[in-house]
């Protein structure tokens, strides 16, 4: 039991009790979540980048599924960390949203001089198995087989938006990722949203620099914020690799 001084002082709330709240402007910031592929057989016997922080002991050896930032990074700590590291990946480079120089010195790092198995044009997992002494055999498209401790899924995220938002008018687009204007108003005018699960910059300093704009206008009441909103464009990147590799702006194929 807990008591929530903001409803009534003195009055204990158990666990499992419902509540009921109303509000004039309504902020949807629920995030996202990593996603385990549900086509691939025996998906369930790996983990993803949540399950990489609650491992008790360091496995011997990992697999890692993905090319994008998370994927990299963890190869990158799980390698230097003297673990066998295999990166499986679907294309010939990591890192494939970034500039073409990124890919290709960050792929070709971790496979010369880092010492990760890059498995490129892997055909993607197409069945995993947990054997007897509790490691995994993850069977590739491409007819690799990989005996491991541990498998990582680092193949995307998904926002959380499974909260009745059709019940109040407010609408998603085809990835389930809430839709809002510039002034991060969704198409209910007094629910607005943000963060991961409206998919435009999923990094945690994008998400409090617009939660700050947002507070600014709605609530400042001060005439210099009334039309304050994030601005989307150049926002700086960076992936924690080995090595570091950051990027703003255009990449050289967009420009």
């Amino acid at each position: 039991d807990q008591e929530l001084a903001f409803l009534e002082n003195g009055k204990k709330y158990a666990k499992d009790e419902k509540l009921t709240f109303s509000a004039d402007k309504v902020l949807i910031a629920t995030g996202g979540q990593p996603i385990v592929p549900p086509k691939v057989e025996g998906s369930e016997f790996g983990i993803t980048s949540d399950g990489f922080f609650e491992l008790k002991t360091q496995p011997k050896s990992v697999a890692v599924v993905g090319a994008g930032y998370i994927g990299v990074e963890l190869a990158g700590i799980f390698q230097s960390l003297g673990s066998e590291t295999h990166l499986v990946i679907r294309g010939k480079t990591v890192l494939r949203s970034f500039d073409e120089i990124i890919q290709d010195n960050v792929t070709d790092y971790y496979s010369d001089r880092l010492g990760v198995n890059v498995i490129k044009e892997s055909g993607s997992v197409t069945k995993v198995e947990k054997l007897s002494d509790g490691k995994k055999k993850v069977y590739l498209g491409n007819g690799d087989v990989l005996e491991v401790d541990e498998l990582i899924w680092t193949v995307g995220r998904k926002s959380l938006v499974q909260i009745g938002l059709e019940k109040v008018d407010v609408k998603t687009n085809d990835k389930q990722q809430v839709i809002v204007d510039e002034y991060q108003q969704t198409s209910n005018p007094k629910i607005f949203s943000l963060g991961d699960v409206v998919g435009n910059f999923e990094l945690t300093p994008v998400a409090i620099a617009a939660g700050r704009r947002l507070s600014n206008r709605l609530f400042s009441g001060k005439e210099e914020f009334k039309n304050d909103k994030l601005d989307y464009t150049n926002i700086p990147s960076v992936v924690f690799s080995h090595p570091e590799a950051g990027s703003i702006g255009l990449t050289t194929k967009e420009a």
